[in-house]
């Protein structure tokens, strides 16, 4: 394989972290190969070209994403047991990529994968396999975990802890129905569904506070005085100030624990330290959201002459708190944070009760 960094590779990867993909690997022996990641299924006409130049000729096919902090390729078939460690190693040698492989069989894809001129793996030893599942019963496994699998990636998306649940529950019905049993998966997979139901449920949940009652909406804003202003500003700023200083500990801690995890011998996984520094940095997109808006808002509404520009500008200010309430409430990098062992916070509810106070105020 060529010793050049595949930058075409490493940026599909990049984007496999962030969506699902399509794999097909030419296996080279039992320690080299060449992988090609893209959007849409592999042309037969590269993968060809690929088997030709390298002289492979087994190719795995299937979907490729991050999950749990690991890159997963799935597969139709159940894939050979040297398959991560080889995808590992061509990664580090052609994408320059330190990542945690797995591989698992997906009965929801299509079999594509080609295994022409290989050896079945030996079974010497090895415990007599059970009765073959019926065809009816793998089609209604592979149709069920099909159907869900949109669903479970609109639920991976709200960050929502039941939803990396749902995927570790769905990985554990696949083990059980290539153990055969089919019964216990069809159940596994119910818990799926259900744990799937909750994260979306949970991500459409409103503001923890009490929405504005019908019978005082915000359009009938009753006139405060300017110390409500004054002191609304100042919490405010304060609070800004203080976000910026829990998200820069936060950072500090992320970036602490992938070193002690590339510095500890005994660690299955290596972090790339500037992809990991550069990634980080989108902790204070929930700055930019948060932004000072609301300063300026206040101030107008304090320097207005006329009660009627004051009462509007106080109205515009209660509707920019309304959208940063929405905001934290929905933002699943808050609620990861919320949730993690590495760099736990509060942050959230903490500016749930800030904007609740001021909404109150005005």
């Amino acid at each position: 394989m060529p010793d050049e960094k595949d930058d075409q590779l490493a940026s599909a990867l990049r984007q496999a972290k962030k969506m699902p993909m399509n794999f097909a690997f030419v296996m080279v022996g039992s320690s080299d190969g060449v992988l090609m990641v893209s959007k849409k299924k592999i042309p037969m006409k590269d993968i060809n070209e690929a088997k030709a130049e390298s002289g492979g000729k087994k190719v795995m096919r299937g979907r490729v994403q991050f999950i749990d902090g690991q890159m997963v390729f799935e597969t139709s078939k159940e894939p050979p047991s040297t398959l991560a460690k080889q995808l590992k190693k061509v990664i580090q040698a052609n994408a320059g990529m330190m990542l945690q492989i797995e591989t698992r069989l997906a009965p929801d894809l299509d079999e594509d994968s080609d295994e022409e001129g290989v050896e079945s793996e030996s079974t010497e030893d090895t415990v007599p396999e059970a009765p073959p599942i019926a065809p009816e019963a793998t089609a209604k496994f592979a149709a069920r975990l099909k159907a869900l699998a949109p669903a479970l990636q609109k639920a991976e998306a709200t960050g929502n802890q039941l939803a990396l649940e749902a995927r570790r529950k769905a990985g554990e019905a696949n083990q059980q129905f290539l153990a055969k049993n089919v019964d216990q998966a069809l159940a596994t997979l119910d818990d799926v569904e259900a744990l799937i139901k909750q994260a979306l449920l949970s991500a459409m949940k409103p503001p923890t506070a009490p929405p504005t009652p019908t019978n005082a909406p915000t359009t009938e804003a009753k006139p405060v005085s300017n110390v409500v202003y004054t002191q609304s500003r100042l919490l405010w700023d304060s609070t800004r100030k203080s976000i910026q200083t829990e998200l820069q500990a936060a950072e500090k801690k992320i970036l602490a624990h992938c070193q002690a995890v590339n510095s500890d011998p005994t660690a299955t996984e290596e972090f790339d330290l500037s992809e990991a520094a550069a990634q980080v940095k989108s902790l204070y997109k929930i700055l930019l959201k948060l932004d000072a808006k609301l300063m300026d808002k206040l101030d107008e509404a304090l320097n207005a002459a006329e009660p009627n520009v004051r009462s509007a500008k106080q109205k515009e200010a209660k509707t920019l708190i309304e959208d940063y309430r929405a905001f934290v409430t929905a933002d699943p990098v808050l609620d990861a944070l919320g949730q993690s062992t590495i760099a736990p916070s509060g942050l959230k509810q903490t500016l749930l009760n800030v904007l609740n106070g001021l909404h109150n105020k005005l």
